[in-house]
């Protein structure tokens, strides 16, 4: 290939005629000049910003935030996606057994709201009185 072939000296952002930025100062990624260097620029920024929100996402289901890391490797992010989607929540387990001691909570207050028993007055109600104990009338 020879340089000259081009009217000023080397294909865009190419290395004939130039060092890495080609003759024109060019940018490898993307062609000369700032027109080149924005869309790395837009790219970057799209990976920090998902790398940011998926450990947000993660780590408020109860995840380890890092994991949201993953997801700038191309392969591993679509495992990673369809993990979370479908494990089980550790924010969603800890929810049933809140749910589970407020119901129970509940029932014992309603119970006692309106005179029924508890297990223990129960037990001791049923136990057999010692005759010797009791008062005398």
């Amino acid at each position: 290939m020879n340089p000259n072939n081009f009217q000023q000296g080397g294909p865009p952002g190419g290395f004939p005629g130039g060092g890495p930025g080609g003759p024109r100062g060019g940018m490898l990624l993307g062609g000369p000049g700032l027109f080149g260097f924005l869309p790395t620029l837009f790219t970057l920024l799209m990976l920090v910003i998902m790398a940011v929100a998926f450990w947000q996402i993660l780590r408020k289901a109860g995840f380890s935030g890092p994991l949201g890391l993953l997801m700038l490797v191309p392969g591993v992010n679509l495992v990673v996606a369809l993990w979370a989607a479908f494990a089980e929540w550790p924010v969603l387990v800890k929810l049933r057994e809140l749910e589970v001691v407020a119901a129970t909570a509940e029932a014992e207050r309603a119970d006692a709201a309106i005179g029924a028993p508890t297990a223990p007055a129960a037990d001791a109600a049923a136990a057999p009185v010692d005759p010797s104990v009791a008062p005398s009338p």
